[in-house]
């Protein structure tokens, strides 16, 4: 899309899993101030808009930034229905049944 190609994204209807992308601060950090300074910026609009303009393809996760050219904003992206205390408890389960049908095949 950034070449002039005549390419759309699409997400299915379904939903997309997602993850929270995180950043934290190491506890007892020698430079705990400015690791704090960092945090509170990269978290800022000015900061969450920049992944945008520079093409990273990361989605803002500030609710008032705005994502680069082509993508659609997070509340525009159907997510599915996730209970993670249920995934949580069922986690087992859940990695077996994925090994089952996805490595060794269905």
């Amino acid at each position: 899309m950034d070449e002039g190609y005549p390419l759309q994204l699409i997400f299915p209807k379904e939903g997309v899993g997602y993850e929270a992308p995180a950043i934290s601060i190491v506890k007892g950090a020698p430079n705990f101030e400015d690791a704090k300074k960092l945090v509170d910026w990269i978290i800022s609009v000015e900061a969450q808009n920049l992944f945008g303009e520079l093409k990273t393809y990361f989605f803002p996760v500030h609710p008032e930034a705005v994502a680069g050219e082509g993508l659609p904003s997070f509340n525009e992206i159907p997510l599915i229905d996730y209970d993670a205390i249920w995934a949580g408890e069922h986690r087992q389960e859940i990695v077996e049944k994925w090994i089952d049908e996805v490595l060794r095949g269905q």
